[in-house]
């Protein structure tokens, strides 16, 4: 589970990266592919965990807002470095910001 909160920021739902969570407290950088509006994108950031606080409550709820219950046990808040083109063709793999 992912949402943005800015132009700049996303949350990621902490609910079982025990593994992932373990690497990135041990290197705070993040690449990850997400895909929206039928095109996939490569986001870059630094991360930081937030288990307290508004980020962290909204977390909570929308882990638990269907019918299937998740954990919600943290906030990854990305800050947004670089955003790639990430879906094939002319441009792929394009710095987009």
């Amino acid at each position: 589970m992912w949402f943005w909160v800015d132009d700049e920021t996303l949350f990621i739902s902490d609910n079982y990266l025990n593994k992932t969570r373990r690497n990135l407290e041990e290197n705070p950088q993040i690449a990850i592919n997400g895909w929206a509006d039928g095109k996939s994108y490569q986001i870059k950031g630094k991360v930081h965990f937030e288990t307290s606080g508004p980020l962290a409550e909204k977390v909570k709820e929308i882990a638990n807002r269907g019918k299937r219950k998740f954990p919600g046990k943290a906030a990854v808040v990305v800050k947004i470095e670089e955003l790639f083109k990430g879906s094939g063709g002319q441009g792929a793999g394009d710095k987009l910001s």
